[in-house]
C-alpha cells in the first residue's frame, strides 16, 4: 500500500487573518482592579467559541463561560457532617427571598441549624450555628426559617414535630410517608408529603395547625371526581400564593385566606405533560417549566410553548432563571434557552450539590456538604481579564481556536497602568487604522483607533491623493427652532431612533414644546408640539424632572412640601397640571425610573405610582436614606444611599426586594447616573474626583468594573454630571485645576479606564442636555447654542486627489499620522492604507474602438463592444449618436414574454428540456416553446431539490421522519419510474455527482464516494468505499474526474483556504495526497487588498477554472493545470490567479442562501443591499487584458429582502442562444431573457467612422463616454490562397515520398528474413 502526502502547508499550521486582528495580535491597558471583558466574536470570524484555549501562567486571564463559577464561601464547618436542607426566608413584602438562609446539617448523631447572623450580599456568609435541635434519636428532614426562628420538620419513632428553637418541641401529624417539605412565606408554614399539603402558622412563639390539603379538598375545589393528587413538588411565592405540581401534570396554583379559613384556587393550568417529576416557574411573568420522564416543556411568559427530548431519570430536575432553564441531570447541569435549544453544560455529581435559583436572576446557588457556590449565567464566551497590582512591561498569552474550519490563534500583549496615566499606548499595528481601507464613492472611511489614551486626537498628513481628517463629533443644525433669549433648553429622549423632544424656556419663562425628527446625523427638524405657556422657572437640580413613557411627556417640581405634576400627551397641544402631591414634611428630592415617583423626606422615601390618570402612594418605604438615583430608562431600579453603604433595590410588582449593597465612602454627596448595563458613581476622596462604574448587566452577578480619573479636573469644581442612557455617555462639566476654566468632559462608559475620556470640549457652558447620540449646550449668559452629534466613535472624512480616474481594485498608498491628547503625542509612520474601487465610479478608458470584417454577403454586422473601453460597473448601457442611426445597440440581456413557475430546483434535462421539481411535482419544460409537461410523485416523501441528471437518471433528494434520501427517477417511455432502492442519511445533501461507476455525495463537512457495482439505478447495492474530510469546515465542495478512478475534491473554507485532496477510489486503496492553497495570503503578497473582516462565501468551478467570491470584497478567479505524465495520482502544475469580478458598492454577500451559481460559463452572484437582493451576470469566458476588475454583462434588481426565498438564476444554452431564467424581478415566478456576452454595436452599411456618446448608468451615478467608432470592410488576399494551396501540394507530396521510402524498407527486410530462412 502507498499512501502520498503532499502538503504546501501543514494543517497544523495556525492560519493567518482569522481574526478580525492585524497580524493576529492586541494589546490591553489596563488600570488597577479593572474587568475588563473583550467578546470572543470582536476577535475570532468563526463562531465556535466553545473551542478556544487559553495559554496562560497565571489566574489574570479567565475564558467565562455560559456557566462560570463567580464566588465561593465556606456553608459548613462542623467536621464530619451532611448539609440535609437549607432555605432562605421569603415574605411577601419582597420580589425575592431575603438575604437570610439557614442550612440543617446532621452531625454525627444529632442535628444543628447553621445560618447567617447579617444579611448578605450575593452570597450567603454562615458565621452561626445554634445548638442541637433536634431529640435524641431522631430523624430530621427539612428546615424553614420565620423571622430569627429556626423550625426543623424531625421524626422520633412513631412521632412527627416541629423543633422551634431551643428545646421546643411541637408533636404534628404523622406523615404517611418519608417525601416531606417544608416551605414557608412569612409566618406561613407549608409541610407536603406525596398524598396532601399541611398549612401551619408560626404565632406567639409556638406552631399552631391550621388546615389541610388533600384529595379530597381538591377534588372539590377543582370539581374533578377523578382527580389525583400525588404532589410531585410544591413551591410558596411571594404574592401568597402556592403552586403544586401532580404527577398527571396538572399545576395547580392555590392560595389560603384566614379570614374565610379556606383555599382559594387561583388557576389550574394543565402543562401538557404525563408522569411529571418536577418543575419551577415565575409565577408573576406566568411562565413556567415542567420535567417529566423524557421531556423538558416550557410555556413562556407570551404563551409560547416548546418541548425537548430528555434522558430519563427520576433524579433530574429543573430551575427557570430569568433568560434561561437549567437541567439538572445524574452528572451534569444543562443550560438551555427560553426555546428550549441546549446552550452548554457541566459536568456536576448531582448527589453531591443541592441548587437555588431565582427567576429574576440569571445566577444560581448551589451547596455542597462543605462549601457554598455562586454561578453566573452568560449569553456567550468572553475572555475576562484583571490585576489588582501595577504591572510596567507587557506580558503575553495565546489564545487559539481550535474550530471545525482553522486552527486560529491570537496573541494578547497586557500591561497594567496607574489609573491617572496621560500617556497613550499603541494597541495595534498602525497598519490596523485603515484596515478597512478607503473606499473611492464615500466621503467617510471607516477607521480603527488603535491607540488608548484620554482625550485623543488623530492627525493625518503626507499625502497628495489622499486627505484624511478625523473629528469626535458632527455639528448639527436645527431647523424651525426659535433661538432668541433662551435661558433654558431640555432635550428628552423616548429611546425612539426617528424623534427627540425639546423643551425651550426664553427669559420671559415661557415654555414652548417641540417634536424634532432626526433627518441625518447633522439635521434635525423640529416641529412645535404645545403652545407656549408661563412656567416655574427651569434648572436642573434634583428638585426637577424631566420623563417621558408610552403615555407622554411628565414634568414635576417639588416646592417644599407639594410636589406639582405635569402632563401631555403625544396628541394633544396643551401641557397642563394634572396632579399635586401633598407632603407631610419638607421634601429633598425627586427621581423616577418612568413608571414609579421616588420622593426623598427627610430620611424616608415614598413612592408613587403615576399613570396619565393618577398617582398613587405604596404602601411600602425605605427608611433612614440620605440620597435616592433612578433613571426613567430602567424600570423598578432604585439606588439608596445612606453615607455608608449603596443599596441597589428592585421596585417590581410594588415589593422593595434588596437586590445588592456595597460599602461606599465620599467627602461629598455623591451623584450616580445610570445607563444601559452599567451605573457610574461621582464621589470625592482625599479631595480628589473619581469615577466608579459598577456592571449590572446581569443583576445575579453585579460587579464593580472600573474606576475612571478626571484627570486635570478631578480637584476642580463639578458643576454638573449627567449621562445618556441611549449610548452609555457620560457627560461632566467640571474645572480645570489650574486655569480654573469650565469644559465639558464626555466618557464612554463601555470603554476601558485610559480611553474613557473620549473628548473634552472647552465650552464655559453651564446647561447640558442629551438625547439620543445628540448634545445640546445652552450658554445663556453669552445668548450661544451648540449642537453636536456625538456617538462614541470617531468620523473620518476623505478627499482625493487622484489625476487619472483608478481602474484597479485596490491603490496602496502610505500616509504619515500623529496623535495627542492636552500632554502627549506620538508620530505613526507610514500607515498603509489601500484606496478601493468598489465599482461606482464610471470612467471612459478609450477614445476610439476600431473593428474589421471580411465580406461575407451580409447585410448586417455586429461587433462585440466588451468592456476595454470603460470602467465600473454600468448595469446600463444605451447609445446616444448624432446623425442617421447608422449604428444600432444591441444590449446584453432582452427580457422575454415568457415565464414559468418559481423553482428553487431547476435544471439542464437534455439539449431540448429543462426539468424542474415544485411541490412534488417533476416538470418538463420545452426550451423552444416552454410547453410543460407534468408528473406527481409519491407523497410519502418531501421531495427538496434534484441533486444530479444522467441521462434519463434523475437523482433527488427527499425527507421523510427528519430523515434525508437519494431517491432515484427513471423517465422512460414518457412515464417517471420512482425506484425502490435509496440512500439514508441523518444530514442534508448539499451536493451529489455521478462518473462511470462511482457516486458522490456531500454531507455535513465531509464528501463520501461509491461504488455503483455498474449499475447506477440501484441505490440499495452503492457500497461505500471511501469519505473524504477535509481539514476544517468547507463551505464549498467540488468534484473533478481526473482519469481512471482518480478523483479530485476542492474544499474552500470560510477564510478562502483552498485544500485539494486527490484520491483513488478503489476499495482498499490509500493513494491520496492534500494540497493546500491560502489564497488570500497568496494574493496579499500580490498586492491584492482585502478587508479586515472578509469571509469566504463560496466557491463554483468551471474545467479548468475555479472561482471564490468573498462576503465584502471582488472575487477572484483561478486557473488550475492537471497533469499525469509524473504522478500516478497526478497532480496540480498550475494554479495562478486569472482574472476578479468586481463588486458593486458596499453590496454584500450572505452564506444563509445560495448566493454563487456557474453554468455556461456565465457567472451568477446574487448580493444583499441594505433592502433588496440584487443579482449581477459575468462573463467567465472574457480573457481581456482589462485593467482592473471584470464588470457584470448585466444586471437584475430584486425586491423584498425579507422574502425567503432564494433567488433563482439558471442560464442554459439552446440552438447557438445563451437564455436566462431568473426569479431576481418577480419571486414567484422565473422570467425568461436573451442573455448575450457582451453588448454590440451593429451596422448595416460597409464602413463607419462615426463619433457616438454612450451612457453608461449604475444606481450612482450615469456618465456620458464619447467614442469613435471605426469599422471597415477589409478585401480577403488572393495571394495567401494561393501560397495555402501550394503549401498543401508541398506537403501531400512529402508525405507520399516518405510513405514509399518507408514500404520500400519494410519489403527489403522482408526478403532479408526469408533468405535467411532458407539458408537455415
Amino acid at each position: 500500500m502507498i499512501k502520498i502526502y503532499f502538503l504546501l502547508s501543514l494543517f497544523i499550521t495556525l492560519i493567518k487573518a482569522c481574526s478580525y486582528l492585524q497580524n493576529e495580535a492586541m494589546q490591553i491597558i489596563s488600570t488597577p482592579n479593572e474587568v475588563i471583558n473583550i467578546q470572543f466574536a470582536s476577535i475570532f470570524k468563526i463562531n465556535q467559541f466553545n473551542k478556544i484555549t487559553l495559554f496562560n501562567d497565571d489566574n489574570q486571564f479567565v475564558i467565562v463561560k455560559p456557566i462560570e463559577l463567580i464566588e465561593q464561601s465556606k456553608a459548613n464547618s462542623q467536621q464530619n457532617s451532611e448539609v440535609v436542607s437549607y432555605k432562605l426566608f421569603k415574605t411577601k413584602k419582597s420580589r425575592d427571598p431575603l438575604h437570610q438562609m439557614a442550612i440543617l446539617v446532621k452531625v454525627k448523631d444529632y442535628y444543628v441549624v447553621e445560618f447567617n447572623s447579617n444579611i448578605y450580599n450575593t452570597l450567603p456568609s454562615i458565621n452561626s450555628v445554634t445548638e442541637r435541635v433536634d431529640q435524641p434519636n431522631s430523624i430530621c428532614y427539612d428546615v424553614i426559617q420565620v423571622d430569627s426562628i429556626f423550625i426543623v420538620d424531625c421524626q422520633k419513632e412513631d412521632q412527627d414535630y416541629f423543633s422551634i428553637g431551643q428545646d421546643n418541641y411541637i408533636p404534628i401529624q404523622k406523615a404517611k410517608n418519608q417525601q416531606r417539605r417544608l416551605d414557608q412565606i412569612d409566618n406561613y408554614i407549608f409541610r407536603s408529603t406525596v398524598n396532601e399539603l399541611e398549612l401551619y402558622i408560626y404565632e406567639l412563639n409556638t406552631v399552631q395547625f391550621i388546615k389541610i390539603l388533600d384529595q379530597i379538598t381538591l377534588s372539590q375545589i377543582l370539581k374533578k371526581d377523578n382527580f389525583k393528587l400525588e404532589i410531585r413538588d410544591f413551591k410558596t411565592h411571594s404574592n401568597g400564593q402556592i403552586s403544586i405540581l401532580n404527577s398527571q401534570g396538572e399545576l395547580i396554583i392555590l392560595e389560603y385566606s384566614r379570614q374565610k379559613d379556606e383555599w382559594i384556587l387561583i388557576k389550574n393550568i394543565d402543562t401538557k405533560t404525563q408522569n411529571a417529576i418536577g418543575y419551577d416557574i415565575d409565577i408573576d411573568a406566568n411562565q413556567y417549566v415542567v420535567i417529566q420522564e423524557q421531556n423538558l416543556y416550557f410555556k413562556s411568559k407570551t404563551s409560547l410553548e416548546y418541548l425537548v427530548n430528555i434522558t430519563k431519570n427520576e433524579r433530574n430536575n429543573v430551575y427557570l432563571t430569568k433568560n434561561y432553564i437549567l437541567l439538572s441531570k445524574q452528572d451534569s447541569l444543562v443550560l438551555y434557552n427560553q426555546k428550549l435549544e441546549k446552550l452548554y453544560s457541566i459536568l456536576i455529581d448531582q448527589s453531591k450539590y443541592k441548587y437555588i435559583s431565582n427567576p429574576n436572576f440569571d445566577s444560581i446557588i448551589a451547596l455542597d456538604n462543605t462549601d457554598i457556590y455562586r454561578y453566573s449565567i452568560n449569553n456567550d464566551y468572553y475572555l475576562r481579564f484583571k490585576s489588582d497590582k501595577l504591572q510596567d512591561q507587557y506580558s503575553s498569552i495565546q489564545i487559539i481556536q481550535d474550530s471545525d474550519e482553522v486552527k486560529c490563534g491570537v496573541l494578547i500583549y497586557y500591561r497594567v497602568v496607574p489609573i491617572e496615566t496621560l500617556e497613550m499606548f499603541q494597541t495595534q499595528a498602525s497598519s490596523a487604522l485603515f484596515a478597512y481601507g478607503v473606499n473611492l464613492d464615500e466621503q467617510m472611511a471607516k477607521f480603527q483607533q488603535a491607540c488608548q489614551g484620554p482625550n485623543l486626537k488623530f492627525e493625518f498628513y503626507n499625502s497628495d491623493i489622499l486627505k484624511v481628517q478625523v473629528q469626535n463629533y458632527k455639528e448639527v443644525i436645527l431647523k424651525n427652532l426659535d433661538l432668541e433669549e433662551i435661558i433654558y433648553r431640555k432635550a428628552i429622549s423616548n429611546l425612539n431612533t426617528q424623534n427627540i423632544y425639546l423643551i425651550q424656556q426664553k427669559q420671559n419663562l415661557q415654555i414652548e414644546g417641540f417634536i424634532c425628527e432626526i433627518t441625518s446625523q447633522t439635521i434635525i427638524n423640529c416641529n412645535i408640539w404645545f403652545e407656549k405657556i408661563i412656567f416655574p422657572k427651569l434648572e436642573d437640580s434634583q428638585q426637577q424632572l424631566w420623563w417621558m413613557t408610552q403615555d407622554g411627556l411628565y414634568f414635576a417640581i417639588l416646592n417644599d412640601k407639594a410636589v406639582k405634576l405635569y402632563y401631555l400627551s403625544y396628541d394633544k397641544k396643551e401641557f397642563q397640571e394634572f396632579q399635586v402631591i401633598q407632603l407631610q414634611t419638607q421634601g429633598k428630592s425627586i427621581t423616577t425610573d418612568g413608571s414609579q415617583l421616588f420622593i426623598l423626606i427627610e430620611k424616608d422615601v415614598e413612592i408613587y405610582e403615576i399613570n396619565s390618570k393618577e398617582w398613587k402612594k405604596l404602601t411600602v418605604g425605605l427608611k433612614d436614606v440620605n440620597q435616592i438615583f433612578a433613571s426613567p430608562y430602567k424600570q423598578d431600579m432604585l439606588l439608596v444611599y445612606d453615607n455608608i453603604n449603596l443599596y441597589l433595590y428592585s421596585i417590581q410588582y410594588q415589593k422593595i426586594t434588596l437586590i445588592w449593597f456595597t460599602p461606599l465612602e465620599s467627602q461629598i454627596d455623591i451623584n450616580i447616573a445610570i445607563t444601559n448595563g452599567q451605573f457610574s458613581i461621582l464621589i470625592k476622596s482625599e479631595e480628589i474626583h473619581s469615577l466608579l462604574t459598577y456592571n449590572i448587566q446581569n443583576e445575579g452577578n453585579i460587579y464593580f468594573q472600573r474606576k475612571h480619573s478626571l484627570y486635570h479636573h478631578a480637584k476642580g469644581d463639578i458643576s454638573l454630571f449627567d449621562c445618556n442612557y441611549f449610548n452609555n455617555q457620560l457627560y461632566i462639566i467640571g474645572n480645570h485645576e489650574k486655569t480654573d476654566n469650565k469644559a465639558i468632559l464626555v466618557y464612554k462608559l463601555t470603554e476601558v479606564s485610559i480611553n474613557s475620556q473620549f473628548m473634552i470640549l472647552d465650552i464655559p457652558t453651564t446647561q447640558l442636555s442629551s438625547a439620543n447620540n445628540f448634545v445640546f449646550i445652552t450658554e445663556a449668559n453669552q445668548n450661544k447654542f451648540y449642537s453636536y452629534y456625538i456617538d462614541g466613535n470617531y468620523f473620518v472624512s476623505t478627499s482625493f486627489n487622484i489625476p487619472d480616474n483608478q481602474q484597479i481594485y485596490n491603490k496602496n498608498i502610505k500616509i504619515q499620522g500623529r496623535v495627542s491628547n492636552t500632554d502627549f503625542y506620538r508620530i505613526i509612520k507610514d500607515i498603509p492604507i489601500s484606496l478601493i474601487n468598489r465599482g461606482i465610479n464610471i470612467f471612459g478608458i478609450e477614445n476610439e474602438l476600431n473593428f474589421n470584417y471580411e465580406k461575407d454577403g451580409n447585410n448586417s454586422h455586429c461587433f462585440d463592444l466588451g468592456q476595454s473601453w470603460y470602467s465600473g460597473q454600468a448595469f446600463e448601457i444605451d447609445l446616444q449618436q448624432q446623425g442617421n442611426g447608422d449604428i444600432k445597440l444591441q444590449k446584453t440581456l432582452i427580457k422575454q414574454e415568457q415565464s414559468i413557475e418559481y423553482s428553487q430546483s431547476i435544471m439542464e434535462y437534455d439539449n431540448n428540456t429543462l426539468i424542474q421539481l415544485i411541490s412534488n411535482k417533476i416538470i418538463f419544460i420545452s426550451k423552444q416553446d416552454f410547453q410543460i409537461i407534468e408528473y406527481q410523485l409519491d407523497n410519502q416523501y418531501q421531495f427538496i431539490n434534484i441533486l444530479y441528471i444522467q441521462s434519463n437518471l434523475i437523482y433527488l433528494q427527499a425527507i421523510f421522519n427528519k430523515q434525508y434520501f437519494i431517491k432515484l427517477l427513471q423517465f422512460k417511455d414518457s412515464q417517471i419510474i420512482l425506484q425502490n432502492g435509496q440512500i439514508t442519511y441523518n444530514y442534508y445533501i448539499k451536493k451529489a455527482f455521478l462518473n462511470q461507476d462511482r457516486f458522490f455525495t456531500w454531507i455535513y463537512n465531509y464528501a463520501i464516494a461509491y461504488d455503483t457495482k455498474n449499475d447506477p439505478t440501484n441505490l440499495n447495492e452503492f457500497e461505500v468505499i471511501q469519505r473524504v474530510f477535509p481539514s476544517f469546515y468547507p463551505v464549498s465542495l467540488e468534484f473533478k474526474h481526473v482519469k481512471d478512478q482518480i478523483y479530485y475534491f476542492f474544499f474552500i473554507s470560510q477564510s478562502a483556504q483552498l485544500e485539494i485532496a486527490a484520491y483513488e477510489i478503489v476499495k482498499n486503496s490509500q493513494k491520496n495526497f492534500f494540497l493546500d492553497y491560502h489564497t488570500a495570503d497568496n494574493l496579499k503578497l500580490q498586492g491584492m487588498f482585502f478587508p479586515l473582516d472578509y469571509t469566504c462565501s463560496g466557491m463554483v468551478m468551471t474545467e479548468n477554472q475555479v472561482v471564490i467570491s468573498l462576503n465584502n470584497s471582488i472575487s477572484y478567479a483561478f486557473n488550475y493545470q492537471i497533469a499525469c505524465q509524473d504522478n500516478y495520482l497526478c497532480q496540480i502544475t498550475q494554479f495562478s490567479y486569472k482574472n476578479s469580478y468586481q463588486q458593486y458598492g458596499s453590496w454584500s454577500l450572505k452564506n444563509e442562501y445560495p448566493s454563487l451559481f456557474v453554468s455556461e460559463n456565465i457567472l451568477s452572484i446574487i448580493y444583499q443591499s441594505e433592502k433588496d437582493h440584487e443579482l449581477l451576470l459575468y462573463d467567465l469566458n472574457d480573457n481581456s487584458n482589462k485593467t482592473g476588475p471584470i464588470s457584470a454583462i448585466a444586471y437584475l434588481k430584486s425586491k423584498n429582502l425579507e422574502d425567503q426565498k432564494i433567488v433563482q438564476s439558471f442560464v442554459y444554452n439552446y440552438k447557438e442562444q445563451l437564455h436566462l431564467l431568473s426569479s431576481a424581478e418577480d419571486k414567484q415566478k422565473l422570467q425568461h431573457y436573451i442573455i448575450r456576452r457582451s453588448p454590440q454595436i451593429c451596422i448595416e452599411k460597409q464602413s463607419i467612422s462615426q463619433n457616438v456618446n454612450i451612457s453608461l448608468k449604475n444606481q450612482n451615478q450615469e456618465k456620458l463616454v464619447n467614442l469613435k467608432l471605426n469599422i471597415d470592410q477589409i478585401k480577403s488576399d488572393s495571394s495567401h490562397f494561393k501560397i495555402w494551396i501550394i503549401l498543401v501540394i508541398v506537403l501531400v507530396i512529402v508525405i507520399v515520398g516518405i510513405s514509399v521510402i518507408i514500404y520500400c524498407q519494410k519489403k527489403r527486410r522482408r526478403l532479408v528474413k526469408q533468405n535467411l530462412l532458407i539458408e537455415d
